[in-house]
């Protein structure tokens, strides 16, 4: 059997799920869990396997930060036409990305939509090279992110 648990602190662990193991050793078998109880911050996991034949073993420490922002990756950066937001994590709901110039002035908005999909940004209509920024916000709980990228031609 495997048991899946997680540390907060890498001193006391919690076993948060568990799976039967496959009868068949000599196979490559695939096993998945979800923590759906992960903390803010730092959560260390590690797998106890308990086999009759090798006793208790444990797997290396896996560390997954969780944190409640907006969390994607931009590029290219800087940036000649077009912009895209790829997600870290996916997006937690649907929402809107917006770009604003250095003044506040907003540029263009586009769709988020709930799920792992990159958001491709076509900023050909800005003229100037320089600073602009670019603001995600989740719908449901209005979760804000806002990233500055630079515009050169």
């Amino acid at each position: 059997n495997f048991f899946v648990e997680r540390s907060l602190d890498g001193v006391f662990w919690s076993e948060i799920g568990q799976e039967t193991g496959k009868r068949d050793e000599l196979q490559t078998n695939y096993y998945q869990y979800k923590d759906n109880g992960a903390r803010l911050g730092a959560n260390q996991y590690r797998i106890r396997v308990v086999s009759p034949r090798t006793g208790v073993v444990y797997s290396n420490l896996v560390q997954v930060i969780v944190s409640d922002e907006v969390m994607a990756e931009i590029f290219p950066n800087p940036f000649r036409d077009q912009i895209t937001l790829s997600p870290l994590q996916d997006w937690e709901s649907d929402g809107l990305v917006e770009v604003f110039s250095p003044t506040g002035q907003l540029l263009g908005s586009y769709q988020l939509v709930k799920g792992r999909e990159n958001v491709e940004l076509d900023l050909s209509q800005i003229a100037h090279n320089g600073l602009y920024y670019i603001r995600v916000t989740y719908s449901e709980s209005g979760k804000t992110k806002t990233f500055r990228v630079a515009k050169n031609r």
